[in-house]
């Protein structure tokens, strides 16, 4: 798991000075004031608190700081109104910004149906509704809730979790939960309902993935997605698995094969009727239109589609916007089979560059590198930058001895990128 920064208490909870360390209230009523994606009842058990129960000074203390620690709230402030044996708890609550969120996907836990994981999930982990805070315990407690969730179906398995950042038709970063042990394996897909002009094509796809690791998340490409794809890129909008069913077997101990079966319901193809994307500074309509793989009268494909935001999307990059979300709002006509697309993009925050760490360098190397090393701290961080320069320099004498790693460090917070390259020198 990632680590995150530790959390504090958001607001004073300036209620708790004026109350009597000794005294003991009777709870009448928990109010949660302002307006968050939780339901009264997520957020009570969230709190462990409700009518009934008896609060002290010290229960309300640690009551608050538990809902602070979850990461879920922006802001939280506790009061109570009203006689001991009779209080209101008052907590106002302000929810973290969005773009501190994480949407969430689940990669091989094949023994539920997404829709009986992400239940059963919440039930354990009140404030799981999908999405999960960037920082705080509850990435933790949906980790520990499959956990249990696995030992209860006497399977004995290392989780982990990886976070990826936005792409191209994915909106959020996204936390992504794996089984690392054992490993699970398509074994099979059988497919019924295959038009025979793509009969061809998803054997080939099938029979690749035989013996795969099996992935269903939405941070990468999900074996399912991959045979719709087939449909999807000739303009089937509408292609679907039906009657989705598993068969698991167990044939040695580290290791889980996964039998798919399904019938592929392709739907009739649509065609494009337009694209308006409103332009702006970094790219304008008429130059989208220009680079655009997609035009009004072709087949609503996919792949074209994606190709033709991926120019919004490197425009935004070039210019520092490393968390630009880039997708569109389609209108199906579904009597005429037309589709129409409404390019939203959110560009996030612009960031800038701090500073690069090339580690492990001689003197002479460092001061070449330094030379050629072009950014400076403040400009606005083009995302290409590093891929232009490792094109232009590995091969040059002062880096041909080293081997290189790098890592991309940006605060979300300061909007600011860091560098670290790792070279290490050949060994003769």
């Amino acid at each position: 798991m990632r680590l995150f920064r530790a959390l504090r208490l958001v607001s004073a909870l300036f209620c708790l000075t004026s109350l009597n360390a000794l005294a003991q209230y009777t709870v009448a009523k928990v109010v949660f004031d302002g307006i968050v994606p939780y339901s009264q009842a997520d957020l009570e058990a969230a709190a462990g608190l409700k009518p009934g129960d008896h609060l002290t000074r010290d229960i309300l203390q640690a009551t608050a700081q538990r809902l602070v620690d979850t990461g879920a709230f922006g802001d939280l402030q506790a009061t109570l109104d009203g006689p001991v044996k009779a209080v209101s708890v008052i907590f106002k609550v302000k929810p973290v910004d969005e773009s501190r969120t994480l949407a969430v996907g689940f990669e091989n836990f094949i023994w539920w149906q997404h829709d009986e994981l992400t239940a059963e999930i919440h039930r354990r982990v009140p404030l799981f509704n999908g999405s999960l805070p960037e920082a705080g315990s509850l990435q933790q407690a949906v980790q520990d809730a499959l956990q249990q969730m696995l030992t209860e179906k006497h399977v004995a398995a290392t989780l982990s979790a990886k976070i990826y950042d936005a792409a191209l038709g994915k909106p959020n970063r996204t936390i992504e939960y794996r089984i690392d042990s054992p490993d699970i394996q398509l074994h099979s897909f059988q497919l019924e309902g295959i038009s025979a002009d793509k009969v061809s094509e998803i054997d080939k796809i099938t029979s690749s993935l035989a013996g795969s690791h099996y992935n269903e998340g939405v941070s990468g490409s999900a074996i399912t997605d991959r045979v719709l794809a087939v449909y999807r890129n000739a303009g089937f909008l509408d292609a679907s698995l039906d009657n989705l069913t598993r068969a698991i077997s167990t044939p040695a101990p580290a290791r889980v094969d996964l039998d798919l079966f399904a019938t592929i319901k392709p739907g009739k193809p649509y065609r494009v009727s337009k694209i308006d994307w409103a332009g702006s500074p970094l790219l304008s309509s008429k130059d989208f239109s220009d680079a655009s793989k997609l035009r009004p009268g072709d087949l609503a494909s996919q792949q074209a589609l994606h190709a033709s935001l991926a120019v919004i999307d490197t425009a935004y990059r070039h210019q520092g916007y490393l968390d630009v979300s880039v997708g569109v709002v389609p209108q199906l006509d579904t009597t005429a089979n037309l589709v129409a697309y409404t390019v939203a993009v959110v560009s996030g925050e612009q960031y800038h560059f701090h500073e690069v760490q090339p580690v492990g360098l001689a003197p002479d190397s460092r001061k070449t590198f330094d030379v050629a090393w072009k950014l400076h701290p403040g400009d606005i961080y083009d995302s290409t930058y590093l891929e232009t320069f490792l094109k232009a320099n590995v091969a040059q004498p002062y880096l041909e001895p080293y081997s290189l790693t790098y890592r991309i460090v940006r605060d979300p917070d300061t909007h600011l990128v860091t560098v670290i390259l790792i070279f290490a020198h050949h060994a003769k």
